[in-house]
């Protein structure tokens, strides 16, 4: 995937979905811990994207990367 930067300088990947629709994963200008391009993301199909701050995504990775792991969300301790 290669990163690109939009017309307001932040990163941006462009990729298709498993069903072929045009997706993104971009840099939100959102600035609520720290420079904007570093608090938030948008993820998603076009108007469709979810906005998620650096907090929400800190939780959801150790469950995508069990889910990579082992095809299961959950992480037993």
């Amino acid at each position: 995937m290669k990163v690109k930067r939009n017309v307001r300088g932040f990163e941006i990947i462009n990729f298709k979905d498993h069903y072929g629709k045009d997706c993104s994963l971009q840099q939100s200008s959102l600035a609520i811990y720290s420079k904007p391009g570093s608090s938030a993301i948008w993820l998603g199909q076009g108007e469709e994207r979810m906005h998620l701050t650096l907090k929400e995504v800190k939780k959801l990775l150790p469950h995508i990367e069990k889910w990579v792991e082992t095809g299961s969300f959950k992480i037993i301790f």
